[in-house]
């Protein structure tokens, strides 16, 4: 075979396959829906900042909740523990069939709620409970919510 050919036939698949301007892609080619609520999450923070109407779900890390067991006992743990399962996942379905935003922590250690002025720090690791939800609306003070109550506590809160 003649060089030129071969030359021809090494490089016909990257010639064939190039098409003008596919190496360009648009800018607005992915569009994300609008977010509601307005939470800060700084890179590599340690503090989940809350500043919109929301409930805030509170997962613990391992090393929190083993420090709660160790407290707790085991007996006493596992039992809320199964509760706060149950609890939750009705607390989540009430938020949901009310369209409040459900904020979850990450590996956040702290969360700061903004209100009125006012800045209101929790620790989590001082968190009695394995489960916690917070209500929050910027014109009052965040709630601890009780999850066996709820949608009770919802109404109280934000109103119906």
């Amino acid at each position: 075979m003649k060089p030129k050919l071969l030359w021809l036939l090494a490089f016909l698949p990257f010639i064939a396959c190039k098409q003008p301007g596919a190496d360009k892609v648009p800018v607005k080619a992915i569009s994300a829906k609008p977010s509601t609520t307005h939470i800060n999450r700084k890179r590599d923070s340690d503090t989940l900042q809350i500043t919109t109407r929301c409930a805030v779900a509170i997962s613990l890390d391992i090393e929190q909740l083993d420090n709660l067991r160790r407290k707790q006992g085991d007996e006493v743990y596992y039992t809320a523990a199964d509760d706060g399962v149950f609890y939750s996942a009705m607390a989540d379905s009430v938020l949901e069939a009310k369209h409040m935003p459900i904020i979850r922590n990450k590996k956040q250690k702290y969360l700061r709620f903004y209100y009125g002025g006012v800045a209101r720090l929790i620790k989590l690791d001082t968190l009695k409970q394995v489960f916690n939800y917070y209500y929050f609306d910027p014109a009052k003070a965040p709630i601890e919510v009780g999850l066996a109550d709820a949608e009770v506590e919802y109404d109280e809160y934000f109103g119906k």
